[in-house]
Parts: C-alpha cells; structure tokens; sequence
C-alpha cells in the first residue's frame, strides 16, 4: 500500500512538473514574466521576453508612416513632396540613433523601476514616453488570443487626463516555447484616439476661454499706414487697433493675432502683444501699434502692403490671451 501511495505521488509530481512545464511554454506565463521584471527592476528577465530592439523599430516605423499618411494632401505640390521625401531620408538616417537611445532609457527605466526619467527626455524617447504620459494600465484584466505561434495580448488602459478607454494590442511570437513580445500592433490607432480627444478638449477649452475673453475686451483694426524711402527700398506698414476693456477688471496685456484675408483665404498672419503698465479701466479703450518691416520675399508682405485703407475689414485682429491686474490670465492655447 504505501509503495502504491509514493507510486501516486510521483505521478501526481510528474504531472504537475508536466502541467507546470507547459504553463511556462505560454504567452500567459511570458507576461507574468514580464510584470514580475518590471516590479523587481529585473532587466535580464525583462530583456527575455521583450524583444525591445524589434518592438522599439516597428514602432518607430508605424508612428513614421502615421505622420506621413497624416501630412498627405490632395493639393500636394512637387516642393513638398520632395520635402517629405527628404524628412523620410532623415528619419531612416536618425532611426538607429533614435533607437539607441530608446533602448538605453527604457533599460535604465526598468533597472531603476521608473519612467519618470523617460517623460522629461528630450528626443525621440521623451516623445515616445510622452504618449504614455497620463495613461494608467490595468495589468490584471488582459486578455490573451493565441493564433498558433503568434497571440495577441489586449492590454485596457484609461487615459485619465482625457477620460479615454484604450486597448493596447501587443504581439507576441512563438520561439521553441519561448513567447516574447515583438511588436504594438496598434500604435497608429491609439495615437489617432489621443490626438483626436486632445483637439476636443483644447477645442472645448478654448470656446469657454474665447467667450471669456470676448466678455472683457473688443479690438478692431482701425488703420493701416505704408512707409518708404524715396526708393522704396525700405518699406514698412503701420497698423493700429482699438482695444476697448468692456469687462470690470483692469488689463494690464494683451496678445493677439493679426490677420489679412482675401476671400475665405488669410494670405498675412502675425502675433501680436501690446503693455499697458498703467492698466485699461473698464468701460476705457486705447489705440495699440504694431510696425511691420516689409520683405517682399515673406509670404503675405506684398498683400499687406497692397492693402488700400477702405479694405480694412479684411483685416482683423483676434485676442487669445488678457492678462488682468489682479494676476489672472485668460489664454486661448496651441496645445493641452
């Protein structure tokens, strides 16, 4: 009897050394792994199942091809097609750079068991790593579909600055049992995703912030003025505006864009700012002026120069930002 117990209990261990063995010839058991490496800095392990070299390329490429795909236009001329060429040429030259220097931050980052270094680079990691920025994983709730020696890892993910649910797809192949980690697959997606909730906040910021500022101050240009030599070599335009506080509070500044239109088209566009240290009392207006060297190799200088004074309505001035006595600014932004 007891020969037929230690009989059963080395079939019991050879199954489970059986069972065990096949776990760790999974893409399950690679991705425990790989969370086990990041949570003890294990760089070895990590390096193991994440093919960093290939996913870290394929990246670089999809995001390439993204930001070309996104600069194409119907309109394209043959200058900037061969401008896109050029930047194409100048990426493949850069890429092996950029890659180093990737592969190095990320390595430092899992060593270390922090990415902060990586968000505040400058370069191509910096960049990369600024996707993530705001991104929180949920490393418990994967999802795993296995496709003979390729599966495909589902990881959910929240944008928390932007409310957005993500799914971050990672491929992995199938080498003599060994999974490990090759590509993103969907890097393009996401950033298209990210990008298009970024423009719907900034837009949605600065609706609130434009009607804001509409509330305080109305600025119009008013006149337009060209000087020149007896040559007219030496030219400038001088453009004025009225700013007028119609708010309650003081304005100590303001910054805008000048703008000249023909049609539906601006052919002149220049940032503007204008002080007034002694501040715009509400209910008071002022007269700002701008001077304008003209280059008649710049675009749009010839058009503001031609522009005769009765067609001052095609010129406007836009306020995107008021900076108040009380240290309080109202400013339409480029970017989150």
């Amino acid at each position: 009897m007891a020969k037929r117990a230690i009989s059963g209990l080395i079939v019991v261990i050879l199954l489970c050394g059986a069972a065990f063995y096949y776990y760790t010839t999974t893409p399950g058991y690679a991705v425990t792994r790989i969370q086990t490496a990041l949570a003890e800095g294990d760089v070895a392990t990590f390096e193991k199942y994440v093919d960093l070299d290939r996913l870290l390329e394929t990246l670089l490429d999809d995001l390439m091809a993204e930001a070309m795909l996104d600069s194409t236009s119907d309109q394209e001329n043959g200058f900037e097609a061969m401008g896109k060429a050029l930047g194409q040429a100048m990426f493949q030259n850069m890429k092996p750079a950029l890659l180093k220097e990737m592969n190095r931050s990320i390595i430092d980052a899992v060593e270390q068991g922090s990415f902060d270094e990586i968000m505040s680079a400058d370069g191509g990691a910096g960049e990369l790593a600024g996707e993530l920025d705001g991104v929180q994983f949920d490393a418990t709730d994967y999802d795993i579909e296995k496709r003979g020696a390729t599966a495909i890892v589902s990881l959910p993910a929240t944008h928390t600055e932007l409310d957005l649910d993500l799914v971050y797809e990672f491929e992995m192949n199938n080498s003599g049992g060994l999974w490990c980690v090759v590509a993103l697959k969907n890097a393009a997606e996401i950033t298209r995703s990210i990008d298009q909730a970024e423009a719907e906040k900034l837009a949605e910021h600065n609706a609130k912030v434009r009607g804001k500022i509409d509330q305080n101050v109305e600025a119009q240009i008013v006149e337009k003025r060209n000087q020149s030599d007896r040559w007219e070599i030496n030219k400038a335009v001088i453009l004025a505006a009225k700013v007028r506080n119609v708010g309650d509070s003081i304005i100590r500044e303001i910054q805008g864009t000048v703008r000249i239109s023909q049609g539906d088209k601006t052919v002149y566009e220049m940032n503007v700012s204008g002080d007034l240290p002694d501040g715009l009392k509400a209910n008071h207006e002022t007269t700002m002026y701008w001077k304008v060297e003209i280059n008649p190799f710049k675009d749009g200088h010839q058009e503001l120069w031609d522009l005769e004074e009765d067609e001052l309505k095609q010129a406007s001035l836009e306020i995107r930002s008021v900076s108040f006595q009380k240290d309080e600014t109202l400013e339409v932004l480029d970017r989150l």
